[in-house]
């Protein structure tokens, strides 16, 4: 072997090698644009989630609010009935 077919070979190697890791470098940002899609959708999804939890959460102080001012109202009209009764 010759050292020009030695450069031959060392220079088809280096482009094979070279061309490899240019399609490894755009297969791997492919995947951190997926990557980072998927996450933006998790994220929304998260948010979506809160907002749902914060709505049931308000949605149940407001109906411990209304089952307390039910109790008071029975209260005051089990006293009334009772004050009429005495009479």
């Amino acid at each position: 072997m010759n050292i020009e077919t030695l450069y031959i070979v060392i220079v088809a190697s280096l482009s094979i090698a070279t061309i490899l890791i240019t399609i490894v470098a755009i297969q791997t940002i492919l995947l951190i644009k997926e990557i980072r899609i998927v996450t933006k959708r998790a994220n929304n999804l998260s948010q979506g989630l809160i907002n749902i939890s914060q709505t049931v959460e308000h949605s149940l102080q407001e109906m411990s609010s209304l089952a307390e001012g039910f109790r008071v109202v029975t209260g005051i009209v089990s006293r009334l009935t009772k004050s009429k009764k005495n009479d």
